[in-house]
């Protein structure tokens, strides 16, 4: 109601136009003196979004002088009935070529060039038009742009604007820092949410618009028709923001912090130590260190996996020794797939034992520790011996090696698996699981996997839209390896997505009862609901809301309707660091060569006793 009151007061106060046009029919909201320079408002693609995405800034751009013309795409808005334009970058020459239409209409030319202002995939168009048609455009403020390739950023010479704003987690901070670093006339400010309790972005943004409106007007001051200092400006919209009705409480207060320049993006209070070391970098430089730390990763892990016949029988009869039963001391169980094993040696697939095998999918081989894994070891002890693997997969058309743990239970009745998918963060590993592992000692075997792109597991972090669709096949893969069984999921940020995604393809995977930390993938399955209801299985959902982990991100919003709907769902949500946490804290140790962090973080869930109590009763739920 709020926002239909808003656009009404904007249809009434300024003039709105249709225009059609051979990409379909739109609207178009017009304020300012007609013979100002032309200012074009690109929104985003969103459900909701129009030209409303930019209704504060109408006003103070009219009051400066600016012809502003905000743009409803057709599809969008109040021509909602007509057919979308498709959203990928591949695809921007239509949409592109639908605004340089509307700008030649209303009277752009090279003596009259436009200012563009785009929010998210409206972002993608300006700087496309910017980086094409230099001559028609004077500046371009982006906020939250969506993916853009390199080459079009370098080919931009006009003045640039750059806002981001930690509102949600569709617009990564390495969009922004690419924009800032490749486009050569441009400054970058940072805006962060102090509070972040509200529950839609679209909230968020309000809240935060009047440090975006003094941002774009301070860049634009220059283009004026009236020169004014730039604490008179700030007076003057300070006073023009105590006449706008804002539509969220004004008791969340939002603060801006920035450093920028055209080549470096810092927030201002980062510590020095975990800058990046590499923040200076092209792109070339950047992917030529990347392929020389990829090539030792895979050299130390092949050096790890390179044994000989006389050490794979020794490893063997270590295995046998591990365990105090009689039972396994005659079964004497291999591990080992990619070398000679002695023929006296049974195969595990008739032992009725998990050990992983290489498939024609993936390749298993068997490895040592590393010097600081077994460091890691003694610091954080597990009960249950511990056996090195490396995964060989190929995803995207690349070949990852992933760094994996088998910490192996000995029990009398049918064996059980779990596996442990970390975060997204650069400290994550397959370590993030380490003391969960330990709460399962007596019931399951538990792989803790190292995610292509992190710790030890080759190639660069991989969250591209290819890996997210791809990244099912592995998880599909490595539970394959281990032959028919029901799997427990212990998920964490974005390895809980890749597990949510898989289990809505594969749900016949999975066992009962999984225990996700905040999972997060930015397109949650549709069917999700009807798998779990299906399979009769429930999700223990934790969520630690902060910065990067929000209530008004999708996930997060899935989970807690399906909360509300059904049982299957039990969402638990915790406001504060992780670290002050009293249930189950993350903590970080540091050694060097494990994770990918500046400053060697390894983050380690520390589960109190009654969380290691509380996860065990869930997971072995058929125990009590």
């Amino acid at each position: 109601k709020k926002l239909a009151r808003s656009i009404e007061n904007l249809v009434r106060e300024h003039e709105m136009v249709y225009i059609d046009t051979k990409w379909g029919k739109s609207s178009i909201l017009i304020a300012g003196p007609q013979n100002g320079r032309p200012c074009f408002l690109l929104h985003g693609y969103g459900k909701t979004s129009g030209f409303h995405t930019w209704r504060y800034m109408y006003s103070p751009l009219g009051a400066a002088g600016f012809r502003v013309y905000g743009i409803d795409f057709p599809g969008f808005g109040h021509v909602a009935e007509e057919t979308r334009f498709a959203s990928r970058f591949e695809q921007i020459e239509k949409p592109t070529e639908l605004v340089l239409y509307l700008m030649k209409h209303f009277g752009v030319t090279r003596s009259k060039r436009a200012l563009l202002i785009g929010y998210d995939w409206g972002g993608s168009i300006a700087a496309n038009i910017a980086a094409t048609r230099p001559q028609k455009v004077e500046r371009i403020v982006l906020f939250h742009s969506s993916t853009i390739p390199k080459k079009i950023y370098e080919r931009i010479n006009s003045p640039a604007l750059i806002l981001w704003a930690k509102v949600d987690q569709f617009h990564p901070f390495s969009n922004c820092k690419k924009a800032g670093t490749f486009i050569k006339k441009s400054e970058t400010k940072i805006l962060k949410l102090d509070s972040f309790s509200m529950e839609s972005s679209a909230s968020n943004y309000i809240i935060i618009a009047d440090q975006i409106r003094k941002h774009i007007m301070l860049f634009l001051k220059s283009l004026f028709t009236i020169q004014q200092t730039d604490d008179e400006l700030i007076q003057q919209l300070d006073q023009y923001e105590e006449n706008i009705e804002h539509e969220v409480d004004s008791q969340h207060p939002s603060t801006i912090s920035t450093v920028y320049s055209t080549s470096t993006i810092i927030e201002e209070g980062q510590s020095e130590e975990v800058k990046s070391l590499h923040e200076n970098e092209t792109d070339e430089e950047q992917q030529d260190r990347e392929e020389q730390e990829d090539e030792e990763r895979l050299s130390l892990l092949e050096e790890l996996s390179s044994i000989d016949e006389q050490e794979s029988a020794a490893i063997y009869r270590d295995i046998t020794s591990v365990f105090p039963n009689e039972q396994h001391q005659q079964q004497q169980i291999p591990i080992i797939r990619d070398i000679h094993v002695p023929q006296q040696l049974v195969d595990p697939r008739k032992t009725g034992e998990l050990w992983p095998r290489t498939t024609k999918h993936i390749k298993v081989s068997a490895s040592r520790l590393t010097k600081e894994e077994n460091q890691l070891l003694q610091l954080v002890p597990l009960s249950n011996p511990v056996f090195a693997f490396n995964f060989t997969i190929t995803l995207c058309n690349r070949e990852y090696t992933l760094r994996t743990w088998y910490v192996k239970a000995s029990l009398q009745e049918k064996e059980k698996l779990a596996m442990g998918l970390h975060g997204y963060g650069k400290g994550s590993t397959k370590h993030q699981f380490h003391n969960l592992a330990e709460i399962l000692k007596n019931t399951h075997s538990v792989l803790l996997i190292t995610l292509p792109g992190f710790g030890l597991s080759t190639g660069a972090t991989l969250q591209s839209s290819r890996y997210k669709r791809e990244s099912t096949y592995l998880l599909k893969s490595i539970i394959d390896s281990f032959g028919k069984t029901k799997v427990n999921i212990l998920g964490q940020c974005g390895g809980g997505g890749v597990f949510m995604r898989t289990l809505s393809e594969y749900p016949k995977l999975f066992a009962k009862r999984h225990f996700l930390g905040r999972p997060y993938s930015a397109i949650m399955p549709d069917n999700l609901l009807q798998v779990l209801k299906t399979n009769k299985i429930k999700l223990w959902v934790y969520w630690v809301v902060d910065q990067d982990h929000m209530k008004c991100c999708v996930p997060y919003k899935t989970l807690l309707a399906l909360s509300k709907k059904s049982k299957c769902v039990r969402l638990d949500t915790e406001v504060r660091n992780y670290g002050d946490l009293e249930w189950l804290p993350l903590r970080s140790i540091q050694l060097p060569k494990i994770s990918r962090s500046p400053n060697n973080d390894i983050y380690i869930y520390d589960p109190s006793v009654k969380a290691q109590e509380d996860i065990h009763r869930f997971i072995n739920y058929e125990l009590y």
